[in-house]
This record gives structure tokens, C-alpha cells and sequence, in this order.
């Protein structure tokens, strides 16, 4: 009347055997796969600042009081545009003058296609931010990965500053960003 249920066998007949290989996977998933950098962290604490410095000025005001002291602080916006930003590789990047507008942008406007924003980003101040290690090395971390970083977020940047004369270039050894909320 009743079918009577058939026993069996375990696939895994040896239950230690199968916690240990169970254990070894698990360990390298969490260790092997998702393992950070540990200089990301070592870097992040010594660069990244909790708050913004006061004091913090346009980079054409930074760039003029070079004379009178090689300490800077200023905002801006990591660009100026898409291309040619970051140094590959490299804890360098440019930030470009925030700008208030100029004109009036409707919903979902987008700077890179407009030629008034073009025009005011070519004439805006630029500065190339690096950060060194402790023998003036450039750090070999990608600031992207590094900060987080991406082309259009605001920021507040400390350091020592100095004008590139061959390249009409003012330059910034930073020891400290403050990566500013985006609701700016």
C-alpha cells in the first residue's frame, strides 16, 4: 500500500573531511579575493582630512599668494573635463576653479556639450595635485582607487604649492583632501 522511501547514501561520507574543504574555500574567498590593498588604508589615514580646512581660497588666489607662502589651501573640481585627468597609476590628478555659473542650465544639462561652459573651463586655473611618499616618490596607487575619486567631484586640497615655470604650471605636493559632500 504504502511505498516505503529507499535509503541513501550521503554524497559526503566523511563529514570532516567535507567542514575542512568547506573551511580552506571560504578562507580564500574572504581573504585571497576581496583583499585590499593595506597601503590603500595607511594612505587614506594619513591624506584624507575629516572636515575641510578653513581658510580654503579659489586656486587663482593660491597660485598669487605663492609669494609670500608655499602653503596653499584651495577648492575646486577634479577636471577640467573627461580626458586626461589622472595619471594612470599615480596618486596625481588635476583640479580645476569651481566657476558659478554663467548662464542658466535647464535639467539634465551637460558641460562638456555647451559651449559657454567650455569657453569658461579653458579660461578657469588649474592645478596638478600630486601626493609623495616619504622619499618624494609620487605614491603608485591610482588616486581614483585610492580617494575615490572621479572627474567633477569638489574638493578641498593642502599642500605646497609652486609654479612649473617651463610649464606655466602650478603645482601642488599635497598632504591633505577633503572630498566635499556632493550636495555642494
Amino acid at each position: 500500500m504504502f511505498a516505503r522511501p529507499q535509503y541513501r547514501k550521503p554524497r559526503f561520507t566523511n563529514p570532516q573531511a567535507f567542514a575542512v574543504g568547506f573551511l580552506l574555500a571560504l578562507l580564500i574567498v574572504v581573504v585571497g579575493c576581496g583583499r585590499e590593498d593595506p597601503r590603500l588604508s595607511k594612505f587614506r589615514q594619513e591624506f584624507i582630512l575629516d572636515a575641510a580646512p578653513p581658510q580654503a581660497t579659489s586656486i587663482a588666489d593660491a597660485k598669487a599668494a605663492l609669494a609670500k607662502d608655499a602653503m596653499v589651501v584651495f577648492e575646486g573640481r577634479v577636471g577640467p573635463g573627461p580626458d586626461h585627468v589622472f595619471t594612470p597609476g599615480k596618486a596625481a590628478f588635476l583640479v580645476a576653479e569651481i566657476l558659478p555659473a554663467g548662464h542658466s542650465h535647464p535639467p539634465g544639462h551637460d558641460a562638456s556639450d555647451c559651449p559657454f561652459c567650455k569657453r569658461r573651463a579653458s579660461q578657469a586655473s588649474l592645478a596638478a595635485v600630486q601626493f609623495v611618499d616619504a622619499s618624494g616618490e609620487v605614491l603608485p596607487i591610482d588616486a581614483r582607487n585610492l580617494f575615490g575619486l572621479k572627474t567633477g567631484d569638489a574638493v578641498v586640497i593642502r599642500g605646497r604649492g609652486e609654479i612649473l615655470d617651463d610649464l606655466d604650471l602650478f603645482r601642488v605636493t599635497a598632504n591633505g583632501i577633503y572630498l566635499k559632500p556632493e550636495d555642494l
